[in-house]
C-alpha cells in the first residue's frame, strides 16, 4: 500500500485522465486497473496508490493592483492513480489468492473514499468563504501571489489530513488486516465499506 495524493490541483498536472480512476460505488478496482510496472526494492504483491483530488471555485474582487480572492464549492473527489499501481501478476498464484488480495487493495480506495467524506467537510468548515489577497502590478506576478498566498492557508490543512490518512488511517487497516492475511478482521472492513455502496 502506498499513498499517492493530488492536492490542490485543478487538473492532474502531467495525468492522462486514462490513468486516473475516480472512487466511483459502482464500480470496483479489477487487476487491469494496476498499469504500473513492480518495485524490485519492494517486497510487497500490490501496491495501490490513492489519495485525493481537492477542486475547488474562487470568486475575484480586482482592485487596481490587489485581488480579493474567496473559496467557494470546496469538493474532494477520491483517485486511484492506475499508472503507478502495480501487482506482481506472479504471486496471483490461484484464485483465492487474486481475489483476497484484489479485495484488500480496493479497502485501501474505499477507505480513502470514506476519509474523503470527512476531509470535504473538514475543508468547507475551514476555507469556504475564507479569502486572501493577491498582489501584482502584472499578471505573471498576480499568478506568484496567488499560489503564494493559497498555499500558506492550505498547506497545513492538507498537511494535516494527509498525515492523518496514511500514518493513522491507512495504517491501521494494514496492521488489523496484516495485509489482508486475517480474514475475519478484513471482513469487518468489508462489511463496512459495503455500507458506502447503499
Amino acid at each position: 500500500m502506498e499513498i499517492f495524493d493530488i492536492c490542490w490541483k485543478q487538473k492532474h498536472y502531467g495525468l492522462n485522465n486514462d490513468e486516473i480512476i475516480y472512487w466511483d460505488k459502482k464500480r470496483k478496482l479489477t487487476w487491469d486497473d494496476f498499469k504500473g510496472q513492480p518495485d524490485a526494492e519492494n517486497p510487497h504483491a500490490a501496491i495501490s496508490s490513492v489519495g485525493f483530488e481537492f477542486n475547488y471555485e474562487y470568486e475575484n474582487d480586482e482592485r487596481k493592483t490587489k485581488i480579493k480572492v474567496t473559496f467557494k464549492d470546496i469538493n474532494v473527489k477520491t483517485i486511484f492513480n492506475s499508472s503507478i499501481s502495480w501487482v506482481r501478476q506472479e504471486r496471483l498464484n490461484t484464485d483465492l489468492v487474486s481475489s483476497t488480495l484484489l479485495n484488500h487493495e480496493q479497502g485501501h480506495f474505499d477507505l480513502a473514499y470514506e476519509f474523503s467524506l470527512t476531509v470535504q467537510q473538514e475543508m468547507r468548515d475551514k476555507l469556504q468563504d475564507s479569502y486572501f489577497s493577491v498582489r501584482g502590478k502584472n499578471k505573471e506576478q498576480q499568478t506568484k501571489s496567488f499560489f503564494k498566498e493559497r498555499n500558506k492557508i492550505t498547506n497545513p490543512i492538507i498537511g494535516n489530513l494527509r498525515k492523518e490518512h496514511v500514518e493513522i488511517i491507512q495504517k491501521k487497516y494494514e496492521d488489523e488486516t496484516r495485509r489482508g492475511t486475517i480474514l475475519s478482521k478484513q471482513n469487518e472492513y468489508d462489511q463496512r465499506f459495503s455500507k458506502l455502496r447503499n
